[in-house]
């Protein structure tokens, strides 16, 4: 399912950019399941990135959903979509509202391209789950705060 020109627009709104600066960040069409098999390795993405640490790294330290105290370690343990592949998190953001009993279906977003890609700790992958932190996409991407 491809989104309108409306989500499109809240969606620049809440990234703070046009999705048109940065196309090889965007799919909006190809299915989850295919861009997961297309994600590239953490080798390949350090490699691509210069570093292996951790490019989300919260501060300080937190409570995960089991109640365990968490903190960035530093160090990349894993890759992590920076605009998230598919995410029903962000169509609620985007003012999309669930059938009666339904959750709200997710929507493809972001691209299996090298660029999309980050590194993360698993503590702060964990955290950020499929949302948008557009600080860290600011951060990555070079746009100032």
């Amino acid at each position: 399912m491809g989104m309108n020109d409306l989500q499109k627009n809240k969606l620049e709104e809440l990234l703070g950019f046009p999705i048109k600066d940065y196309p090889d960040l965007f799919d909006f069409e190809t299915p989850s399941k295919i861009k997961r098999t297309q994600t590239a390795s953490l080798p390949e993405v350090i490699k691509y990135r210069g570093k292996d640490s951790c490019m989300i790294a919260y501060e300080g330290s937190w409570v995960n959903t089991r109640g365990n105290t968490c903190s960035c370690s530093g160090k990349a343990e894993v890759v992590d979509h920076l605009i998230p592949i598919s995410s029903n998190r962000v169509r609620k953001e985007l003012g999309v509202k669930p059938l009666p009993g339904k959750k709200v279906e997710s929507q493809e977003i972001g691209s299996a391209h090298i660029s999309n890609l980050i590194l993360a700790c698993a503590a702060c992958n964990s955290r950020k789950l499929q949302s948008f932190d557009r600080d860290t996409i600011h951060r990555v991407i070079g746009l100032s705060p």
